[in-house]
């Protein structure tokens, strides 16, 4: 975990654990929906209909309804449903975390491995998700968190 916590100051031996080897086949917004075979980024597999150029919160938002999350009040795991956390700001989307069934939470941590992390907390403000300017206006980068929860069964369906 030593890179790890480095590049994500919030993770640490405690909070989190690798539990997949370095893959580039998919991203943190694939990961999220349970797909392990496609990049998803606007301009290469976006199943949803946006504004090219746009890459804010509300386009992740968006993408996440179109695929029949909804918005929902608490990160806390809730029997039947599953939970996604989105990060970013009006620029940029940054970030899509998923819930396990055990309570946990998994991450795509860009082209590198995925993760097993106890909050969705613990993987904001890590490199990937600072926006090119972050070092000149941290304050104008906040990290949005939104949760969104759809049934089980529903998720992998809505993929195939």
């Amino acid at each position: 975990m030593n890179w790890l916590s480095r590049e994500f100051p919030q993770l640490t031996d405690a909070n989190a654990r690798v539990t997949s080897p370095r893959n580039v086949e998919y991203n943190c917004i694939a990961w999220a929906m349970n797909d392990d075979a496609r990049w998803w980024e606007p301009g290469i597999f976006w199943p949803s209909n946006s504004e090219p150029g746009e890459l804010g919160i509300a386009v992740l938002e968006a993408l996440f309804h179109d695929q029949g999350f909804v918005d929902c009040d608490s990160p806390d795991s809730e029997p039947g449903f599953e939970k996604v956390a989105l990060y970013g700001n009006n620029l940029f989307y940054t970030h899509a975390a998923r819930q396990l069934s055990n309570g946990r939470w998994t991450s795509k941590l860009g082209k590198w491995e995925d993760i097993e992390h106890d909050s969705p907390d613990d993987v904001a403000g890590g490199v990937l998700w600072r926006s090119p300017a972050a070092h000149e206006t941290p304050a104008g980068n906040e990290v949005v968190v939104r949760a969104a929860r759809l049934s089980y069964g529903e998720t992998r369906s809505r993929l195939r």
